[in-house]
């Protein structure tokens, strides 16, 4: 009963397609910046079967992921599946640490992309070029899904 009010009023636009293209976008973006460079750096030519390895855990997990919301009835991805299984203060600290880890996931893929965009410049303008770029990546992004979650899932498909 407590899950059918929570869900109350909620707009189900995020459809099969558009989360397949956020995963995909959020994988891709968080990669595409600094990973592969560093990570040719430490392994050298085994870099892209370490990617594939990585590939094939995380997809591992985004299945199980998948099984477990599909067996919830109500919405909240992991504080729901979580507090279904153990309790409140338990999805309660699980989706606070999923939060956190998102903000600073964030905040490092915009640094990264702010670095690769600072390089590219002379030194007098590579500080304000970092901070603008960190700065506006958020904010169009912020503004984007503060107008709808239909106009977000728009922008990533």
């Amino acid at each position: 009963m407590e899950a059918n009010r929570r869900d109350a009023g909620l707009v189900r636009v995020v459809g099969t397609w558009s989360l397949a293209a956020s995963t995909i976008c959020v994988v891709v973006g968080a990669g595409i910046f600094a990973v592969p460079g560093a990570l040719a750096a430490s392994i050298g030519p085994y870099a892209p079967v370490a990617i594939l390895i990585c590939a094939i855990a995380i997809g591992s997990v985004a299945i199980c992921f998948a099984e477990a919301g599909s067996r919830i009835a109500s919405s909240g991805g992991a504080y729901g599946c979580i507090q279904a299984a153990f309790g409140p203060l338990t999805g309660y600290v699980a989706g606070m640490l999923l939060w956190i880890g998102n903000v600073l996931a964030c905040g490092g893929i915009a640094a990264a992309l702010a670095d690769v965009a600072a390089s590219l410049l002379p030194q007098p303008l590579k500080a304000s070029t970092h901070a603008f770029v960190i700065v506006g990546v958020i904010g169009w992004i912020a503004f984007v899904n503060i107008g709808a979650v239909a106009r977000g899932m728009r922008l990533v498909r």
